[in-house]
């Protein structure tokens, strides 16, 4: 095995403790932002670039690359056309060194250049199916570290050893696992479940089963709705594209794990917190979106100023989670009205938001992102930005359907299936921040490639 393969396996094994997004409990201040992480792709693209100047490997081209190419490009002109000085709406707080305005532009733009480069270097490492598997591997075990990480964080706050938590308690703790945001790491559970479905499918790892409870119960407990839903559709589709790979000891496994996840709930809410089961009821409610027009009905007949007073982000009681989701939308329908070529440039949706509300909008006191990828990426750089980005999706998850059906196998499933899932995530949240998932678009395009 070359050097860049070790080295890559070291980039996936401390994804979750380096770069499961820009903001770590594991590594704090000054280290933010994938310090370390992107240190070690830049490391693995140099050793990969000396193997193929010396002969020792082949790179590989894909014509996703060139829609990515121009996909980041856009991003650029969008940048220069924007570029200018934004005076800061007084109602903003906190927004100083890196999160100020062009600064914080600049590095949006690296960060995804660095992110892109990451998905490119995953594609080119994987060049054997053989080097898939032992990549899911190394993302499944170290996942399953995390969520272990991230539940006995939980349960230690519970049993009151531990004082408080990064990301506050709401109705009860969510686990944020190595992230500082629940959504985030449910977002990250979402590649890494798959691949132990794989695993134990597969009988190729003895803790598999115990790596898939852990993860699922994780990404439970992180109360994430979207994060819930992509997780569902991963793990649907990963049953239907493996569906006639998966031997009967499969679902016997699946369902001794779904018991363990119930048991382990119940335990939760007999020793450790009451209400935990009464929390499930009340997330659940995000769901019920054909209630949102009486929902903002009763919110405007409520404020007298129809919501044009500051919101504190804490969740008031006129402004709950969904209604907020909502104004979010608005706003970035609102840019990409006004400018839908180009956008209103990268990172700036948050900076500009009180810019664009609508009328009934309440105003924001901190930086925010529409909770949405395909707004996000509409606002800020424009439409035709984002139909290269659905190209490249579609391109990446046609050919990884066609050698699927070609050729069967889990680990490819595994990869379709987890991707699947972070695009339905994308729905509620902003995907694209995320170091993991560029791995997973990598991982995508190489299984697509006729690889034996």
């Amino acid at each position: 095995m070359k050097m860049s393969d070790w080295s890559f396996r070291i980039v996936l094994a401390l994804l979750p403790f380096l770069a499961v997004s820009p903001w770590q409990t594991v590594i704090r201040p000054p280290f933010y932002f994938g310090f370390f992480y992107f240190t070690l792709v830049i490391f693995t693209l140099l050793l990969l670039a000396f193997e193929a100047v010396t002969g020792k490997r082949k790179l590989r081209s894909h014509p996703a690359f060139i829609l990515l190419s121009a996909f980041f490009i856009i991003y650029g002109v969008s940048l220069a056309v924007n570029w200018r000085h934004i005076v800061l709406d007084p109602n903003l707080h906190g927004l100083s060194g890196l999160m100020n305005p062009k600064t914080y532009n600049i590095f949006a733009y690296v960060y995804l250049l660095l992110n892109l480069m990451t998905a490119w270097l995953a594609y080119q490492m994987m060049d054997s199916l053989e080097k898939i598997k032992k990549a899911l591997l190394v993302v499944a075990v170290s996942g399953s570290i995390a969520a272990f990480y991230g539940i006995g964080t939980i349960v230690l706050f519970m049993l009151g050893l531990i004082k408080e938590l990064v990301f506050a308690p709401h109705i009860v703790p969510r686990l944020y696992g190595t992230a500082t945001e629940p959504q985030v790491f449910a977002d990250f559970m979402i590649l890494t479940v798959p691949a132990s479905l794989a695993l134990m499918a597969e009988k190729k790892d003895r803790f598999s089963g115990l790596m898939v409870f852990l993860m699922l119960l994780a990404a439970i407990m992180t109360f994430s709705m979207g994060g819930w839903a992509g997780m569902a559709v991963a793990i649907l589709a990963f049953v239907v594209f493996g569906l006639r790979r998966l031997p009967a000891a499969f679902y016997l496994k699946s369902c001794a794990v779904a018991l363990l996840i119930v048991v382990s709930l119940l335990s939760i809410r007999a020793f450790l917190c009451p209400n935990y089961l009464f929390a499930f009821s009340s997330y659940f409610s995000k769901y019920k979106v054909w209630n949102l027009p009486k929902e903002l009905k009763d919110y405007r007949q409520a404020d007298p100023d129809k919501g044009r007073g500051v919101y504190n982000g804490t969740y008031a009681e006129k402004v709950d989670d969904k209604i907020t989701r909502f104004f979010m939308a608005q706003t970035a329908m609102n840019m990409i009205e006004r400018h839908p070529l180009l956008g209103v440039g990268i990172a700036d949706y948050g900076f500009l938001y009180n810019e664009y509300l609508s009328a009934d909008s309440p105003i924001k006191t901190f930086y925010e992102k529409p909770h949405n990828i395909y707004y996000e990426i509409m606002a800020e750089s424009g439409v035709p930005n984002f139909l290269i980005f659905a190209a490249v999706a579609l391109l990446a998850l046609a050919r990884a359907l066609n050698q699927l059906f070609r050729r069967p196998d889990l680990y490819r499933a595994a990869i379709l299936a987890g991707f699947a899932g972070l695009l339905v995530h994308g729905l509620s949240f902003g995907v694209m921040s995320h170091d993991h998932t560029f791995i997973a678009l990598g991982l995508l395009l190489a299984s697509g490639e006729d690889i034996s």
